[in-house]
């Protein structure tokens, strides 16, 4: 049986799904039986439920926006016409046709 501090370095990984079979059983081994990394592991869901359905994002503030898409253009000085919008959800290049 595993113990919780080695439980705990594998917690993330096992929520989004990268752990091989033999990872995952141990995780779930374990946290049948401890109600504090269960507790853990719930927490962990529901915060990457939260980033999922996007309830953390939020809108940049305009002068924000101003001053990324400033220093973009400032750092790409060979690439005019590329634009760069923030919104709700991730970043978007824009080429212009």
């Amino acid at each position: 049986m595993t113990t919780c501090k080695e439980t705990k370095g594998f917690l993330n990984a096992y929520v989004d799904g990268e752990l091989d079979s033999a990872g995952s059983l141990a995780v779930e081994t374990h946290i049948r039986a401890c109600a504090s990394c269960l507790s853990d592991v719930e927490n962990l869901h529901a915060l990457a439920s939260a980033i999922e359905n996007g309830s953390l994002r939020f809108k940049a503030p305009a002068r924000l926006t101003r001053n990324v898409q400033g220093a973009i253009r400032a750092a790409n000085p060979l690439r005019p016409g590329v634009q760069f919008s923030i919104g709700a959800g991730p970043a978007f290049w824009h080429q212009p046709f």
